[in-house]
């Protein structure tokens, strides 16, 4: 039987911030798509198990970790400069859209990106006129933070295209990419979480991402693609 064909609309103000926001979805993914900075705001998966979101902003679990004489409430989302805002956002300018097939084409002065959602999950296509840098902040099943010893069921690791988040016996997430792909977890410091601070230990970068998250950083100077595959 054919499936049915996806749900593309860019007419709902789903945050009710007075702009209207892009759904794209099929029977088995809801990606939500903010046209401001053209990013992911949201992403479902859905499976025979239930419903797991695989993508969230950093914001869903924490916000003002960042100086407070650097925010700049003019900026929208970014107002404060530590936020992810979703993922492949930016850069901060307008966008044209045009329907796609099976996703949503979007344009700028500097960047062209192209969400398409697949059989698999969600598959991104830049055309990109200058080296540029995106984050993915993967929000894997957050709920799994309410049940005993759920930080050890966290695990990432290197795939042949990429790198694989997600939790043991639970949903995950492959990101593959035609970029230079760095990662950074929450889990990456996990016993210094469990004790006071240390001024004198030089915690990683991932001590500082909000729990539970684990960010996919990308690098590209030519166009460039990105896959967010949900096995």
């Amino acid at each position: 039987m054919r499936k049915p064909e996806p749900l593309i609309d860019c007419s709902i103000d789903t945050d009710f911030d007075g702009q209207p926001e892009c759904i794209l979805a099929s029977e088995d993914f809801f990606a939500l798509i903010d046209p401001q900075g053209a990013r992911l705001s949201l992403l479902f998966a859905g499976d025979e198990k239930g419903t797991h979101q695989i993508v969230g902003g950093s914001s869903q679990f924490s916000i003002g970790l960042s100086d407070p004489s650097a925010w700049d409430f003019s900026r929208g989302p970014m107002a404060d400069p530590n936020v992810i805002p979703g993922a492949f956002a930016g850069p901060w300018e307008p966008y044209e859209i045009t329907q796609l097939t099976n996703g949503l084409h979007f344009t700028s002065p500097t960047v062209q990106k192209d969400f398409i959602l697949t059989e698999n999950g969600l598959r991104m296509e830049y055309q990109i006129n200058a080296p540029i840098q995106v984050q993915i902040p993967l929000a894997v099943a957050p709920e799994t933070r309410f049940t005993p010893g759920w930080s050890e069921r966290y695990f990432g690791e290197d795939t042949p295209q990429g790198w694989a988040w997600g939790i043991e016996s639970g949903p995950r997430v492959l990101v593959g990419t035609s970029g230079v792909i760095t990662t950074q977890t929450f889990a990456d410091d996990l016993p210094a979480l469990s004790v006071p601070g240390d001024p004198n230990y030089d915690y990683p970068p991932g001590h500082f991402i909000p729990i539970p998250l684990g960010v996919v950083t990308i690098q590209a100077e030519k166009d460039f693609w990105v896959e967010l595959n949900i096995p």
